[in-house]
């Protein structure tokens, strides 16, 4: 009887572990698939899908779109923006859902609900496969093409239409923004570890093909931005080297090929300070521009001083005269770069120049200008994504460059304000352009 029982269960046993192992075959075999919220929503009436998985992250979003206030407490695992048809948008919010089941949905109208599952879903277009990654860990944002729901009213409701699906994805290490372009011609690459000039610069800005970069951004926006930042930089280079300097025909030519604009401080000057790294593939041009801006530089110092004297009975007489000292300059050699400064003790200022073949760097501190050449000051390490080339980074103080920015665009156009130092860089994946952005 005992050998009928031990029988038994043995059978029962390996009847029982042949369903386990069959289980774990079909498992591999026909995965059970995660049904998002994204596989419901119809791709021609969604215009805003968001994908919350870290809540924290609202706030942030929300402060430039500001359509996401909208979105009630508790905060749904996903929400979505659509258009029924009846001259509205109207939400659509998803609780999260387990392995192989839908997630249940909550609508402002039977209207709105009833477009889940009809036609095709939002998961399978082009546009959002191409711009939003598939990691249901990261908080992420979709706006489609044409849409109304720009970022931050105030700063672009007025000034720009997207002309192509946007995303945002907050990843472990950052934020992306991803957005199609019209023009595919690929640039030439960028470092992603950029040499800088300073220990602590306050603001870095690098291209591979500056002054076609610069070009393209300038063209997205309208004479009514454009018009007053142009206006501030021509003013900033009168102030720099007076009047005889055109950025038009004296600046922009450094900016052809790959260029690297810092600014910063230095502990023997008490004010903000730059570098700017280019090129003047014309060896003779090159030279020529690099002497025409220490002339005109020079210009702008005082090489006179005033001497004030007191004779008997009390008399006295001012004296305007030249004087010989009132100018430092300097040449030297460093790593093979013919090195100039022009130094003025008397207004703290000076002006270094450097230039190699068709290389040149320019700044308004001689030590930053050597840490950049002898290769003794920091890097940058940009923000990389595995695909795609990066063509243009940088690093912001936050508070300086909305400082900065608030000084150069009209005043009717404000920021939100966003504390600490961040990395940036622009990725080229054939027609998607990501930004990244890091601290």
């Amino acid at each position: 009887m005992k050998k009928k029982h031990l029988k038994q269960a043995i059978i029962s046993s390996l009847a029982f572990c042949g369903v386990i192992i069959a289980g774990i075959i079909l498992w591999f075999v026909y995965p059970v698939t995660q049904i998002r919220a994204e596989d419901l929503l119809p791709a021609d009436k969604t215009i805003l899908f968001l994908d919350l998985p870290q809540p924290e992250a609202l706030p942030k979003l929300a402060a430039w779109f500001p359509v996401l206030q909208e979105i009630p407490s508790p905060l749904p695992r996903s929400a979505a923006l659509v258009t029924p048809g009846n001259g509205r948008s109207e939400w659509i919010f998803f609780d999260a859902a387990f392995p192989g089941t839908a997630p249940r949905a909550h609508a402002q109208s039977e209207e709105a609900l009833k477009l889940l599952g009809s036609g095709a879903r939002l998961s399978a277009a082009a546009d959002f496969r191409n711009v939003l990654s598939e990691n249901a860990a990261h908080t992420r944002l979709f706006l489609t093409a044409p849409s109304p729901l720009l970022p931050h009213p105030v700063i672009l409701g007025p000034l720009i239409v997207p002309r192509a699906a946007l995303s945002v994805e907050q990843t472990a290490s950052g934020v992306t923004l991803s957005t199609f372009v019209s023009d595919a011609s690929p640039h030439r690459a960028l470092s992603p570890v950029l040499p800088l000039a300073f220990e602590h610069p306050t603001l870095v800005l690098a291209g591979s093909e500056a002054l076609k970069q610069t070009g393209a951004l300038a063209a997205a926006f309208p004479d009514a931005i454009t018009t007053p930042v142009r206006g501030a930089l021509e003013q900033a280079i009168a102030d720099t080297f007076g009047p005889d300097i055109s950025m038009t025909y004296d600046i922009i030519p450094l900016l052809e090929h790959t260029s690297i604009f810092e600014t910063g401080t230095d502990p023997a000057m008490d004010r903000s300070l730059f570098v700017l790294t280019g090129s003047v593939p014309d060896q003779a041009k090159n030279t020529t521009l690099m002497e025409k801006l220490r002339s005109a530089f020079t210009r702008t110092l005082p090489v006179s001083e005033a001497v004030h004297r007191t004779f008997e009975k009390g008399q006295t007489f001012d004296d305007i005269r030249a004087n010989p000292d009132a100018l430092e300059e300097r040449t030297e050699n460093v790593n093979g770069w013919d090195v100039q400064t022009i130094r003025s003790p008397q207004a703290n200022r000076e002006f270094t120049t450097a230039h190699l073949a068709g290389r040149s760097v320019i700044g308004s501190s001689r030590t930053a200008v050597l840490a950049m050449l002898d290769g003794t000051g920091a890097v940058l390490r940009l923000p990389y994504a595995r695909a795609g080339t990066i063509v243009a980074g940088g690093l912001a103080d936050m508070d300086t460059l909305h400082n900065l920015l608030q000084f150069f665009l009209p005043s009717p156009v404000t920021l939100p304000r966003t504390e600490g130092t961040y990395r940036w860089s622009v990725v080229e994946e054939g027609r998607v352009v990501r930004v990244l952005v890091a601290r």
